[in-house]
């Protein structure tokens, strides 16, 4: 086994030029209609009663676009600001006066027979209206109506940074004078955020703030607790880490610190809410230690191993019942991370909760999930989400073997925040096991029926895509399954869960089992965690990046019910394959390289791929991932600031693979080489990005010349005050030769990596 091989790109840097401005607004084919039709809106909009309340006097305009290009004309009418997109052709602006004055005057211009200044702008509005209540309204609230206790999180519109806080003190004056309760805040770049308690009819005037974006329910978070007890007779007892390894963090319901198979590894148990309790009361935040700790726990018991390959943190985050309190999740996450971070240097986390009032429905990405991506780009730290669990609509109109897997497919089992954010790690979940306890005693009888078969997807599990169809979750590992008994009607889960550590207290048993997306998630955790303690160096982007490129597809996954072209959001990339993560061998090698990239740049890299490797008729993979973790804007349905993406191209040489890229500036019109499995155009859409390439014998020989990994930046028009002048990412590729068993390209790919320094330095000299 040897160390991992770092390489370097090539050193020119081609500067791309910048993408053309592609096809304009079309007219309208009645003009003076379309005109008349719009100034009826807006004077319909103005005699509306306005919203109430409000930072100024500004109306809020809800305002349909055909063109989501129009949206970068809106700051060219005075008075008008643009405020977000709040859907592909929705967009909200605060218009004055003099606004209001200048769209009825160009809008009697178009029924005129006239051309108004900036013409494609009005060419591209379809309709000019007002903010409803009912557009205020969250799902959550919509369908479970308002809380008995009369709790509910209320998010403002993201103003500009010199409006933030006129707008929160206004909406806190407004509260007040409404006899509203504020319980906790949340006042950040790109999220105001408020959690309150009110009356039926102090709803009503809250959904007709004019500054409200979205009123919904605070998070639930259904943590199954129901789980099968078994015990150990004796153990060896853990040594405790080297003092030097990493820090992993868990925020959840706090752990049992004097658990003797967590004691020995704890570093720090804190607790970020109300009561300030470090304790797990409720077993689920011991349960995800364990996991975190030691993977696979089952393996370890059996084999009576339990060694930490790291420290853990703990900061508790739920209450005795795993629920969340008065305080709002942002503002414990963003304490606790800050606070490990600062004292510990922890740069990876778990976050195996999840809000199910609030499955992706393809709009914004805002509250946790933001917080992540902003904590995630702004730290450098790693955070690892469950992807939520999927239990029904409700008890009456919901049977786990109706359907399966059909209904995962569905809107109501999209992931729930905060795993949509793009700079985390999201984990779903597959099945491990496929025979329950009373299946095993009763080997006649079929009484309890699995749900899944070993391998696929678990009946709970919630898929993707997330915002912009970015490919989610990452992966998938173990996280249990259920099984059904037609007699009773009932489900159980007895024999298909996941193994962990019960949180019982002294004198209970040591382990317990139990199921959910929660206990997938801490899999890849602990991955990650004895990761970083073999690479101390490595960036949250490179471990994102490592852990790509060692995702397998399993056989199975192609000979399911699931369609192809939805495998990719119950997968993602696929389950790490541990067997080459830490450390390369003669038949697989990982090469990796971390830098930073200016916009409109390019950066080349040329595989050092030896000759033996194309050589015979067996099957080989080439696995290529880059990461990064670009600023983020929850105005916009782009989100992304920045966009990174790569490019596998074959050249006879270096300078062509350069003009390629001189000539085409826009990546989308150059193609990978062929059969890649996920495609350029569906991998770029997030921000961690992995395919593979397998070659056989008659592709084997159109490779035979030079391969080269070309990386991409391009940043979007709105984003100039967030993205950062040199935006860091991570490339890790993977030559995959498992059939060779002559194979010696480890030390081929090492000498030829030293003959291209000694190459540099002599060219320098």
């Amino acid at each position: 086994m040897y160390e991992h091989l770092r390489f370097f790109r090539e050193e020119v840097v081609n500067e791309k030029r910048k993408r053309g401005g592609g096809g304009g607004i079309p007219t309208p084919e009645d003009v003076a209609g379309h005109g008349r039709r719009l100034l009826n809106n807006l004077q319909q909009q103005r005699a509306a009663q306005p919203d109430v309340g409000g930072f100024d006097q500004r109306r809020l305009l809800r305002l349909t676009l055909t063109h989501k290009q129009a949206i970068d004309l809106l700051p060219k009418i005075p008075g008008l600001e643009f405020i977000s997109q709040e859907g592909e052709s929705v967009v909200l602006a605060f218009g004055n006066e003099e606004a209001l004055r200048v769209f009825e005057e160009r809008l009697t211009t178009l029924v005129g027979g006239g051309v108004p200044t900036y013409k494609q702008l009005f060419y591209a509005i379809d309709a000019i209206g007002n903010v409803r209540p009912e557009d205020r309204t969250g799902q959550a609230l919509r369908l479970s109506g308002l809380p008995e206790d009369g709790r509910l999180d209320v998010e403002l519109l993201p103003v500009e940074e010199c409006f933030r806080q006129p707008a929160d003190t206004a909406f806190r004056q407004w509260l007040t004078n409404s006899g509203i309760s504020l319980l906790d805040q949340v006042v950040r770049p790109g999220l105001l955020l408020y959690r309150v308690r009110c009356t039926a009819a102090q709803l009503a005037s809250l959904l007709r703030y004019r500054d409200v974006r979205l009123v919904d329910l605070p998070p639930r978070f259904g943590l199954s607790r129901e789980a099968v007890l078994t015990g150990v007779n004796s153990l060896a007892s853990p040594l405790p880490p080297p003092a030097n390894a990493p820090r992993v963090a868990i925020l959840d319901s706090g752990v049992l610190s004097n658990h003797p198979l967590l004691a020995p590894a704890i570093g720090d148990a804190r607790g970020f809410e109300a009561s300030g309790n470090a304790v797990d009361a409720c077993g689920h935040g011991t349960f995800v230690a364990g996991i975190t700790l030691y993977g696979d726990v089952e393996a370890a018991r059996q084999a009576n191993a339990f060694t930490p390959h790291f420290w853990l943190l703990s900061g508790r985050l739920l209450d005795n019942q795993g629920e969340f309190d008065t305080r709002l999740i942002e503002n414990q996450v963003d304490e606790a991370v800050r606070a490990f971070h600062g004292e510990y240097d922890c740069r990876i986390f778990n976050l195996s909760i999840g809000d199910r009032n609030r499955p992706y429905r393809g709009r914004h990405l805002r509250g946790l999930a933001f917080t992540l991506d902003c904590l995630a780009r702004e730290l450098g730290v790693l955070f690892i989400v469950s992807a939520g669990n999927f239990t029904g609509l409700s008890t009456e109109d919901f049977h786990w073997r109706d359907g399966y897997p059909e209904y995962l497919m569905t809107d109501h089992a999209r992931i729930i925040d905060p795993a949509t954010a793009l700079n985390a790690i999201t984990v779903g979940s597959i099945a491990r096991y496929d025979a329950t306890h009373g299946s095993q005693r009763h080997r006649d009888t079929v009484e309890e029926m699995p749900i899944a078969l070993s391998g696929l997807p678990s009946p709970f599990t919630r898929i993707g895509p997330s915002v912009s169809d970015a490919i989610k979750p990452d992966f998938v590992a173990y996280g249990g399954n259920i099984a059904f008994n037609p007699l009773t009607n009932r489900t159980t889960h007895r024999g298909l869960g996941t193994l962990s550590l019960a949180g019982t207290g002294s004198g209970g048993p040591l382990f317990s089992e139990d199921y959910g997306t929660s206990f997938a998630a801490p899999f890849v955790t602990h991955l990650a965690g004895r990761l970083a303690g073999l690479m101390p160096e490595a960036s949250a982007n490179l471990l994102r990046a490592l852990l790509a490129v060692n995702c397998r597809y399993q056989p199975q996954w192609s000979n399911t019910l699931i369609p192809e072209d939805q495998q990719v959001h119950f997968f993602g990339y696929g389950a790490i394959d541990e067997d080459v993560l830490y450390r390369s061998t003669d038949d697989s090698v990982t090469l990796y390289a971390e830098d930073a990239l200016e916009n409109e740049r390019c950066h080349f890299y040329e595989i050092p791929i030896p000759r033996a490797f194309f050589e015979g008729s067996r099957s080989r993979d080439l696995v290529i991932a880059v990461s990064y973790m670009p600023a983020a804007r929850t105005t916009r349905l782009d989100y992304k600031a920045t966009q990174i993406e790569y490019r596998l191209v074959q050249a006879a040489d270096f300078d062509r693979v350069r003009e390629t890229f001189c000539a085409n500036s826009d990546l989308s019109s150059i193609s990978d080489v062929n059969n890649a499995v996920f495609k350029a155009t569906a991998r770029s859409k997030g921000t961690l990005q992995c395919d593979r390439w397998t070659i056989k014998r008659e592709s084997a020989k159109r490779l035979e010349n030079r391969l080269f990994v070309v990386v991409s930046r391009k940043d979007r028009g709105w984003a100039e005050d967030l993205a950062s002048e040199l935006e860091p990412y991570a490339l890790a590729i993977q030559l995959r030769d498992h059939e060779n068993e002559q194979a010696q390209h480890y030390v081929q790919i090492r000498e030829t990596l030293a003959l291209r320094v000694q190459q540099r330095q002599r060219a320098r000299s």
